[in-house]
């Protein structure tokens, strides 16, 4: 039953993310919430609370780029729900720019948060999943993950080695019960949209 599943969200404080936990907690699934800025998913839980019946969230504070953080979260998911069945690896920002002429600090930042993040994340969330006997894990890569652009390499490429992640991840923990999806969002009307 829906009901008994879990699924841990990182960065739901807003987008896809925000969405994907109020969709989940809308078919019962009980959902552990993560963002930098706790006070950002407020919104979340008194969203989830009008669902009729009211979804459970559970809204955990965790910067992906902190490996200790997203383990304390995936931590604090399983301590509450007993289980992990899903992780989306969601968190991630953008940066445009040149790849020469850049501030070193803002791809650095994109990088830490798109690439270790997303290991960080998957490499938490899996012990748990195998204590429950399977799960699955999304990954939220891009379309330009295969395309090649001036002013985007930073970003393609942190999202091309999502995408080659995946494919990898599918093939390690297929004998393990896990699935691996690999998401190429194209543009989506979200706050990171409108940064662009």
């Amino acid at each position: 039953m829906s009901e008994d599943r879990v699924v841990l969200i990182t960065g739901a404080s807003s987008g896809i993310g925000y969405a994907a936990a109020l969709a989940f907690a809308a078919r019962g699934w009980r959902v552990a919430a993560t963002a930098r800025q706790i006070d950002r998913l407020h919104a979340l839980t008194e969203a989830a609370a009008a669902l009729q019946p009211p979804g459970e969230v559970l809204v955990l504070q965790a910067d992906v780029q902190d490996r200790a953080a997203v383990q304390a979260a995936v931590d604090a998911a399983v301590a509450r729900f007993g289980r992990l069945d899903v992780l989306v690896a969601n968190a991630g920002i953008g940066q445009r720019g040149s790849l020469t002429d850049s501030a070193w600090e803002d791809i650095e930042q994109l990088l830490r948060t798109n690439i270790d993040g997303v290991l960080h994340s998957v490499r938490a969330a899996v012990p748990a999943m195998r204590r429950t006997g399977g799960g699955h894990i999304i990954l939220i890569s891009s379309v330009v993950a295969n395309m090649t652009a001036p002013f985007t390499a930073s970003y393609s490429a942190s999202k091309a080695f999502v995408s080659s992640i995946a494919r990898s991840l599918r093939l390690e923990l297929e004998d393990e019960g896990i699935t691996v999806t690999d998401m190429l969002v194209g543009r989506t009307a979200t706050e990171f949209n409108a940064k662009r």
